[in-house]
């Protein structure tokens, strides 16, 4: 239990960590701050289920719940209704790694195929493959602004949701 900076405390314990223990990366994260104790449970559950979300986000270390954006709302919403979200925008294409890795590298390169494809190791016609694929099997076209955030939603709700699963 932090007080003050959480993050600067959470990136000072996590620093001194890491120089115990070598080259590998020591994750940290934190849930939500509470002024009661009532809440401590919550915001260690939160922090366990950030965890989740680091480990499906390489490169990061140390997600604050603070800086989650969108997910922050989404902790608040049962996980069958997140589900039905999930399962209503990405429908088919949802078990599909590949396709759900384009589908967020589209908006995160803001429409560049070039840009996916390097991102993804794919050939730059791939992606336009994929993305036809994805316009013809989930009945909207991801290149509309609107349609982009729905999909932005459904996959950060997805991404939730598989990581509420890993935490025991």
């Amino acid at each position: 239990m932090l007080s003050g900076n959480v993050e600067r405390e959470i990136s000072r314990i996590r620093i001194r960590l890491q120089g115990m223990v070598g080259d590998v990366p020591v994750p940290a994260a934190a849930g939500p701050t509470v002024s009661d104790p009532r809440g401590t449970a919550r915001s260690f559950r939160v922090a366990e289920t950030v965890l989740g979300l680091l480990r499906r986000r390489p490169g990061e270390v140390q997600p604050m719940f603070s800086r989650l954006g969108p997910a922050q709302l989404l902790f608040g919403v049962p996980s069958a209704r997140l589900q039905a979200f999930v399962d209503q925008h990405l429908g088919p294409i949802q078990e599909r790694e590949g396709w759900v890795a384009t589908l967020s590298a589209w908006p995160a390169t803001n429409g560049s195929r070039a840009a996916v494809a390097e991102l993804l190791h794919l050939h730059r016609n791939s992606v336009g493959y994929r993305i036809g694929r994805i316009r013809e099997l989930i009945g909207a076209d991801p290149l509309d602004p609107e349609v982009t955030l729905r999909l932005q939603a459904a996959l950060t709700a997805r991404e939730l949701l598989l990581a509420l699963r890993e935490v025991p």
